[in-house]
């Protein structure tokens, strides 16, 4: 059987692009990776709650919704895209404030304010 050299170099092209490709893919994950680990952040204490009470776990899910909103960006919200993602950056930090706190009150909590965010 013989190669055709058209073939030979399509090959080559398609592997050097798929080898781009993957590089690509690569630098971007490691460049997201790093600005996950760069975000800014707040300390939010709770030592002095009772998290097992509703108004301990309401006081605590007040104090992470108002250090979300500090390290997220703030826009004017005329802007549907911009809001979109402010409301993404503040949901996503709160939901992992909860996790990290690990309070079962806490997380009935979130999960009790997002349904009532979908009414």
């Amino acid at each position: 059987m013989k190669v055709k050299t058209g073939d030979a170099s399509t090959r080559l092209f398609a592997v050097l692009l798929l080898t781009a490709l993957v590089v690509t893919v690569l630098c971007a994950t490691a460049r997201v990776a790093k600005a996950a680990d760069q975000a800014p952040s707040i300390v939010v204490k709770f030592d002095d709650l009772n998290l097992q009470t509703q108004a301990g776990a309401m006081t605590l899910y007040h104090r992470i919704s108002t250090a979300a909103s500090e390290v997220c960006p703030h826009v004017d919200g005329r802007v549907l895209s911009e809001y979109a993602f402010v409301k993404a950056c503040r949901r996503g930090a709160i939901s992992r404030a909860v996790d990290q706190v690990g309070s079962a009150e806490l997380a009935a909590l979130l999960k009790s304010a997002r349904v009532a965010s979908l009414r």
